[in-house]
């Protein structure tokens, strides 16, 4: 399915092609399900907030800041 977010870091408007299907999806965002195993880090990251690894590399490098993990995963991987 594809997503679009604006990111919460930069503002800019991206899209990304994710495994959900439409009902995965509304299910996820009316907190009806809390996991979308088939996600890695990163895509979470994207469907939560609309930032993508550039823009959180070059945040980072920009004001030389550590970033945590934006998500632990149930079978901490």
């Amino acid at each position: 399915m594809t997503i679009y977010r604006v990111s919460e870091l930069t503002g800019r408007t991206r899209k990304r092609q994710l495994p959900i299907t439409e009902q995965q999806y509304y299910d996820f965002m009316c907190n009806h399900i809390d996991q979308l195993p088939q996600l890695d880090d990163e895509q979470m990251r994207f469907l939560m907030t609309g930032v993508v690894a550039e823009e959180l590399k070059q945040h980072s490098s920009d004001h030389d800041i550590k970033v945590a993990p934006f998500l632990k995963r149930a079978d901490n991987t």
